[in-house]
Order: structure tokens, then sequence, then C-alpha cells
């Protein structure tokens, strides 16, 4: 496993135990055990003929490990005889249940099927900054030296007794800092650690400095639940389905060797 990419098929071989693979066998077999104590059998260690390995199970998936080399499981199925045509299969799947409506699916066998979805992020999201990304009122209370909004009465007594020039106020601040888009830089920072396209990465690193006045998400269950279904925000519509799909499916018990890590149960 010393090449950056991996694919291997579900119900197989990926790595047997050895001097050479010491590392990356390690490496998946921490995150193995994770798996199993929380009753998710992606992969398995299976000993035979005195050696270990570890086999992929029924699961597609994705896994980046910290050495930055990943692992892809691909489906078998009746259209995918080739690597190029499982992921073809895989992504079309992974769109239809996630309603990620677009149809050209270019695939490349140096890539991961997750590079696919970074890709069409990158470009739904320049079509959204080129329209302009949505900005919203937001709350804030600051000492000014003007009266905005609301005094607070007893909060500008407490701060402001020797500052009689200040006010301490509420008021509304338009700002693109708002559920949408605090979603969108959480996943182009999670992209920016899994991406191996250069072009990708350049984009990404783009779409990001737009972003400066956008808080980092901290828990996207919450900000998913925040986000308004408007005519405003239809053209957010395939880059929060991607969003969801990376931020929500992904492992959260990967331990200390595993970057990253997502499986489908079922397609």
């Amino acid at each position: 496993m010393n090449n950056r990419l991996l694919s291997k098929f579900t119900n197989e071989l990926i790595i047997e135990e050895s001097i050479k693979y010491k590392n990356q066998f390690e490496m998946l077999g921490d995150f193995v055990q994770r798996c199993e104590t929380d009753g998710k059998p992606y992969l398995k260690i299976i000993e035979e003929n005195s050696k270990s390995g570890i086999y992929s199970m029924n699961s597609p998936g994705f896994i980046q490990l910290s050495d930055a080399n990943q692992l892809e499981i691909l489906p078998r199925s009746s259209d995918s005889s080739s690597i190029c045509d499982a992921k073809r299969y895989l992504c079309t799947k992974i769109s239809e249940k996630y309603g990620i409506n677009y149809s050209e699916i270019t695939i490349d066998e140096n890539y991961s099927f997750i590079e696919y979805f970074i890709t069409i992020f990158i470009r739904e999201c320049i079509k959204i900054i080129k329209s302009g990304l949505l900005y919203g009122y937001k709350s804030v209370e600051e000492n000014l030296s003007m009266v905005q909004g609301s005094i607070l009465f007893a909060e500008n007594d407490r701060r402001n007794l020797v500052h009689k020039e200040k006010m301490y106020v509420r008021h509304g601040v338009f700002t693109p800092d708002r559920a949408e888009n605090r979603i969108i830089k959480g996943a182009v920072l999670l992209m920016m650690k899994i991406t191996n396209s250069p072009q990708n990465s350049l984009n990404l690193k783009k779409i990001l400095s737009y972003l400066d006045d956008v808080k980092t998400p901290t828990d996207y269950k919450i900000e998913f639940s925040r986000c308004i279904n408007t005519r405003n925000t239809k053209k957010y519509s395939i880059v929060l389905s991607i969003c969801k799909m990376l931020l929500e499916k992904r492992e959260k018990n990967i331990g200390n060797y595993i970057t990253y890590a997502l499986f489908f149960d079922s397609l």
C-alpha cells in the first residue's frame, strides 16, 4: 500500500500483515477494532494459512490514513466490471440517494470517487460566489461610540461607568456568516485535507478566501437544521447535498491513524 490511492472491491483482501506494510496494517487494524466496538463491520481482520489480512466487507467507502495514503472500497455489480466502472456506478448511486442532481460523471482511475464530488462541489460553489453569497442579519452586542439598535441599559451601566462616551448596544449586522455558508466553509476545510488533485486544492483555497467573515461550524447537525429552503437558497442545494453526504455520514470514532472515513451501509 505504498501508492497514494488503493482501490479495492467489497469482500476483497486489502492488505496483508508484513514488514513492508507494517505501518499501514497497524493503522487500519486500529480502525477495524474501533468499528467492531461500534458494531460497524466495514473491515475485518482474517487469519488464513498463518497470515493475517484485512478484508473489506459489504459496505463501499473511503478511508484516508494519517500518512496521506487513501483506500477506497468499491461495490461489485454487473455494471462495474472495472475500477472506473465501479466508481462511476458508486457515484451514480450516491448522487441518487443524496439528491445530487449532476449527470456528467467523468472518472479518473488515479483519483478516488470522493474526488468526483469535490469537483462538483467546487463548480457549484464558484457559481454561488459569482451570483453572490447569501447574507443574513445577525444580532450583535458591542460597545460603540454612537447608538445603533437598542441600548442595553444594565450592561451599559456596568461597562461604561467611567466611559460615558460609549454605549453598549444590541443591533443587527448584515453578514455572510449564516448556516449555509458555515457548512460550506467546514466542507472546504475538510476537502482540502483529502483532495489529491492539485487543481481542486487550488480552487478550494480560492473558495476559502471568500469565506473570511464566515465562522467555522462546530456542530453540523445544528447548522443543517438552520438552513432555510427558499427560492434564494435553491442555488445552494447541490452543494449542501454534497456537504451532508461528506460531513454527516463520516465516521467519528476513527482514532489517531485515520484522518477521515466514510462508508455507505445501503445505496
